[in-house]
């Protein structure tokens, strides 16, 4: 199961240092101790949707059909 480190530990099994941020693969009931020790120093990592874009997918590049209009100039004085 992937976990996001959010506080910095040390694993006592592996002697690994884990920094926040991090995405760590661990076994169901190595995530189960770790809470149990030290909760909230790792989240589960959800799997997104089937089908989801990634977080950081690009955007499609702008076309003219998805343009904003261009704003009117009526009624202004020169």
């Amino acid at each position: 199961m992937k976990v996001i480190v959010n506080k910095r530990f040390r694993d006592k099994h592996t002697k690994e240092l884990y920094q926040p941020g991090q995405v760590v693969e661990l076994s169901d009931e190595r995530v189960a101790e770790v809470n149990e020790a030290l909760p909230g120093f790792i989240d589960v990592q959800r799997e997104p949707p089937q089908g989801a874009a990634p977080p950081n997918a690009e955007l499609p590049e702008a076309t003219e059909q998805n343009k904003p209009a261009p704003k009117s100039s009526k009624g202004a004085k020169s």
